[in-house]
């Protein structure tokens, strides 16, 4: 007698049922007796009778093959089980697997896959029919030889409805295998699952040009497969519809040479652009196909790629419709994009994506969510994976429709590294820019999302710029940096979201992350949410049942998880609060809302509680704040024409309502210095490449210096665009203009001896080197071999920075300047011949601080 699975009515249930009671036999060996399906029928077979099988309760959320049946070779299995069905019922049986896979209910053989990758959640599907009590699930397993990822098997049973509700399976809404038509080929329709989307009336068929015009709009018999001459139709992008009994599906598709389509595309749309952003979207369009026809070529023109070809030949004939009928091609149209933008960080095109829903939204104010970037490979994003995975974007686009999001895609400059510092944010909010120009953002109605990595960009942004956001979700964030040795305590301290949770206080955030993360530790998650909610904030913290989450394996679905987050945005807003709880320990994020932090402690948590104690009344606690700003015109509850009582630290103060609406409380007063950090200059060196800069090599000096010089400068370019896949602005000391010199941060490679613009400067930065020791900032490095950078104000703009790197003899190596965008936590850094012997912080007067 097989292990018996109770199923319920899965119509009553909300969510998949696991199966957890098997009988396994095995492991077999010998290729050639397991590859007999004979053992179908196995009521029948000796086989499960054998002393190598065993009955097992799959306590976990999948069957460790490997551990189970002790081995590690390439090897078969069979799990068999008993389904008792309490009702004669369709259910869809969900099941995901590494290896080869077939599956049989009642003898019958329903399903065949082979999976070589990673296995996830609820990737494969079949519909199945259950009779009113026992039915027999045999299940014929078989290894892979890849040893990094582990011989496992999982299997769920759910509703129809649960199925089409989160879209689960690869290309759900696939309609076709192949998008790119020859000129004498049909076109081939098909469901790519029937079973989950029914036709069991006539599908309507419509297919629309470039230009919105219908070309063929015909009724299609009820069935699961169509084909289509398409001889009448031009060359060229098309889009195509099936209109079906509970499901409208869309894709475009290429009638022609797709190469010649293209090409006749670019010609056309060339002549006709004007303007650098019209340029740049036409350019990022042009890169993609270039890209994606370049990797056809090089593997092969499958499903995906096919789509994705299609997609953006189709944009690319919207856009030179829209310019042939002088209309602007890119302000309020719906559907999925990638566009671009100049940045200012470098002056050169920075990426995103971007989804609008295509019905009744485009002339209303539109909610936004955020899809914060996880680290992946060094590639550009238009070759990434946050724009190739076609079947999570269809997902979140279809969430889009359903709620009425815009979703935006940003780069973030965020690639193979982390990057946990001020470029990330500036290139996100660049992004959010971007689309403001073309879409109606509500900007009450900005929402972040991200997983793994991506969901530690979501809460570090949220954490330092808490007034932008309406809500946070994100499923299992790593947080690790909270307690890495990568990073210098201090810059930890400075910015561990778990220091300053208080500052989520008014923001509703939803957390999904299972106990069982081995990627990303809970603890640190759980740390997280305890704290925030002692201060009182909103989070709602799910372990999704304590799924398996490792590399290469993952059972939480984030089609549910997504969904579920979708859902949880749909009623938030952001609000005027009338309780503020916020710190910081850096100047650059000291915002919350109508508070503004502009002086503390150096080196120290600045912290504000503020609240209205009644009308025109705000009472307001403080540690080690200097100054601070309260925006009245965002305070509720504020009658211009009244007094207003300000209890500060316990101080009464009766003010009237300034001319500006800001009211600036002045706690402690700086000593007398002509530089002090700032909310715009504060450090560390990184900070420098958030913005505008120029990289500057000196030229005053012998040839051989002038050639290390810019060997330096050279490293710092070529690391930069290896980076970010962008240039970055590099001049000549005499290149140099006022406009510079007024509005860039300046990258100072060399010394007074070697470079004109820190000659220029030589009274007024805190530099003196020697052939026998460099002295920074009064602090005496001894060494003949000693190589330096360090941030200071911007002599000509203190609102700007200068980085100074160099040494005190003829360097090559110049290693400390390598991915100082990335790594440059400290104010200052001191270099041996080939190691950091000391590196630093400046204090609130930039001075040498004693910290």
């Amino acid at each position: 007698m097989l292990p018996v699975n109770d199923v319920p009515d899965v119509q009553r249930t909300d969510g998949s049922i696991m199966i957890r009671n098997w009988l396994l036999t095995g492991p077999f060996l010998d290729s050639t007796k397991f590859n007999q399906d004979g053992y179908k029928d196995f009521s029948k077979s000796s086989i499960f009778s054998s002393t190598n099988s065993i009955n097992y309760y799959q306590a976990k959320d999948y069957i460790p093959l490997n551990s189970v049946l002790n081995t590690n070779k390439q090897a078969g299995s069979y799990a068999a089980c008993t389904i008792k069905s309490e009702v004669e019922q369709d259910v869809a049986l969900l099941f995901g697997m590494h290896g080869s896979l077939k599956l049989w209910l009642n003898s019958k053989l329903v399903r065949e896959e082979t999976n070589p990758t990673q296995i996830s959640k609820n990737r494969y599907i079949v519909r199945v029919h259950l009779k009113k009590g026992n039915n027999d699930l045999l299940v014929k397993l078989f290894s892979q030889t890849d040893a990094q990822i582990s011989w496992t098997f999982h299997l769920d049973v759910a509703s129809i409805d649960y199925v089409r509700k989160y879209a689960f399976g690869a290309d759900f809404f696939s309609i076709s295998e192949h998008y790119l038509i020859g000129k004498d080929n049909s076109l081939s329709l098909r469901f790519k699952y029937p079973a989950f989307i029914p036709s069991t009336r006539p599908v309507q068929l419509q297919i629309k040009d470039v230009t919105g015009h219908t070309v063929i709009n015909k009724t299609l018999p009820a069935g699961k497969h169509w084909s289509l001459a398409l001889n009448d139709l031009k060359n060229g992008a098309y889009k195509c519809r099936l209109i079906a009994d509970l499901d409208t599906i869309q894709q475009c598709f290429i009638f022609g040479d797709h190469r010649k389509v293209f090409n006749e595309y670019q010609s056309q749309i060339k002549p006709m652009l004007s303007g650098d952003i019209n340029r740049i979207n036409v350019e990022t369009l042009f890169q993609r196909f270039r890209y994606m026809d370049d990797f056809g070529t090089r593997n092969q023109y499958g499903e995906w790629l096919e789509r994705k070809i299609s997609a953006t030949l189709f944009e690319l004939g919207t856009i030179l419709n829209k310019l042939s009928l002088k209309k602007e091609p890119y302000s309020r149209i719906g559907g999925l994009h990638i566009r671009g933008f100049r940045s200012s960080i470098d002056q050169s095109v920075d990426n995103y994506m971007v989804y609008i829903p295509q019905r009744g939204q485009l002339n209303k104010k539109l909610p936004l969510v955020m899809m914060m970037p996880y680290v992946t490979k060094q590639e550009p994003f238009l070759e990434s994976w946050h724009v190739a995975d076609i079947t999570r974007i269809e997902l979140i686009s279809r969430l889009a429709d359903k709620y009425g999001f815009g979703v935006l895609w940003p780069s973030a400059r965020i690639y193979r590294d982390y990057n946990l510092n001020p470029i990330a944010s500036s290139a996100t909010f660049e992004a959010l820019s971007a689309i403001k120009k073309n879409y109606h953002i509500d900007d009450n109605r900005i929402f972040l999302y991200g997983d793994c990595s991506g969901g530690l960009q979501a809460l570090l942004i949220a954490n330092r710029f808490p007034s932008f956001f309406a809500g946070i979700g994100v499923e299992g964030p790593e947080l690790g940096y909270t307690q890495s040795d990568r990073y210098p305590g201090i810059w930890i301290q400075a910015n561990n979201i778990i220091q300053t949770a208080e500052n989520y206080k008014n923001i509703p955030m939803l957390i999904y992350h299972t106990p069982n993360d081995r990627k990303a530790d809970f603890s640190i998650i759980k740390q997280l949410v305890n704290t925030l909610k002692k201060a009182g904030g909103k989070v709602h913290l799910d372990t999704l049942n304590n799924a398996t989450k490792e590399h290469m394996f993952k059972l939480v679905s984030e089609e549910v998880v997504i969904s579920q987050i979708f859902g949880f945005f749909k009623d938030k807003q952001r609000h005027c609060p009338d309780t503020i709880n916020f710190s910081t320990y850096q100047l650059k994020y000291n915002k919350s809302s109508w508070i503004t932090v502009n002086d503390k402690e150096y080196g120290k948590k600045a912290k504000v509680y503020a609240f209205m104690s009644g009308k025109n009344s705000i009472k307001l606690t403080t540690a080690n704040v200097n100054k601070l700003t309260i925006d009245l015109r965002d305070v509720l509850k504020i009658d211009k024409k009244d007094p207003i009582s300000v209890i500060c630290n316990q101080k009464k103060l009766g003010l009237r309502y300034p001319v500006n609406g800001r009211l600036v409380l002045e706690l402690t007063p700086p000593k007398k210095s002509k530089l002090l950090k700032t909310q715009l200059v504060e450090g560390p060196i990184n900070d420098v490449f958030k913005n505008g800069f120029i990289v500057v090599a000196g030229t005053l000096g012998t040839p051989d210096q002038n050639e290390t010089i810019h060997i330096a400068a050279n490293t710092i370019y070529s690391n930069w665009k290896e980076d970010f896949f962008n240039d970055c602005e590099t001049k000549k000391d005499v290149d140099i203009n006022k406009l510079d010199l007024q509005n860039k941060n300046l990258i100072l490679i060399g010394s007074e001896k070697t470079n004109g613009i820190i000659k220029r400067f030589a009274n007024q930065i805190p530099l003196k080197v020697t052939g026998k020791y460099i002295e920074i900032n009064g602090k005496k490095h001894l060494g003949e071999s000693i190589s330096y950078s360090f941030v200071y104000p911007n002599p000509v703009n203190s609102k700007k920075y200068v980085l100074i790197i160099g040494a005190n003899y003829n360097r090559h190596l110049w290693s400390h300047v390598k991915d100082l965008p990335l790594r440059g936590w400290y104010d200052y850094e001191v270099w041996g011949s080939d190691s950091m012997v000391e590196a630093g912080y400046f204090n609130r007067y930039w001075g040498q601080s004693k910290i």
